[in-house]
């Protein structure tokens, strides 16, 4: 059927390699239902003007019949287009208010322990029932070389707490490490270089470092 060959035409136009062709294919299905082509009867106009007069005879009868609307091939293509356009519109808001609550937490930032050193991290702290949870976006901190490791520490005057371990090897530049004390009691943060085999010790090899956000956990 022509309208089969018209999507599969859209189908493969929209197949860019960022998945908005898995958008279209629930779009097509609705939009190739008969019943949304159907013609409408040339009287539809004056059938609907009589239901209306029946409940209020106040309604003045239009005087010009609307102009007739063809769904051309364009037209449907670019009724395609917005419906793909609205969900990926909703797909982002969704995104936005699922990141809403990190947008909440407390930020600083850690810096290279080396003056020449231009890596750092973004750190965005958000308390939770379990504990606290540390997100690093790290920018210019190279995988940690074979046999070694990165490790995330806070420091207070009660002693050293290790927040979690890390390599940066598969690509990704963010990691998630967890506190389960409080840092407002440990407010320097640390990430250090380990190696392999080395001990739960710090190796005292600072990559990076910097203060907790105000008021944490207070």
């Amino acid at each position: 059927m022509g309208k089969d060959r018209e999507f599969r035409r859209l189908h493969e136009a929209y197949e860019d390699g960022h998945g908005d062709a898995l958008l279209v294919g629930p779009i097509a299905d609705v939009l190739r239902q008969e019943a949304v082509w159907a013609e409408l009867p040339d009287d539809i106009e004056q059938k609907i003007m009589r239901e209306l007069t029946r409940s209020n005879d106040n309604i003045v009868p239009m005087r010009r019949r609307a102009r007739s609307f063809e769904m051309t091939p364009r037209r449907r293509v670019g009724l395609v287009a917005a419906s793909t356009a609205l969900l990926g519109l909703a797909a982002s808001l969704t995104v936005v208010s699922l990141d809403g609550d990190q947008v909440s937490g407390r930020r600083t930032e850690l810096t290279a322990s080396a003056p020449a050193d231009k890596s750092h991290a973004d750190v965005l702290v958000r308390d939770t029932p379990s504990g606290v949870e540390i997100k690093m976006d790290f920018r210019g901190l190279p995988p940690a070389p074979a046999g070694s490791y990165y490790e995330g520490w806070v420091k207070g005057d009660r002693g050293m707490v290790a927040i979690g371990t890390f390599h940066l090897r598969d690509g990704r530049k963010n990691v998630i490490l967890w506190s389960g004390v409080e840092l407002a009691d440990y407010p320097t943060m640390t990430v250090t270089l380990q190696k392999e085999g080395g001990g739960p010790a710090s190796s005292g090899n600072v990559v990076l470092s910097g203060r907790a956000p105000e008021n944490a956990n207070s």
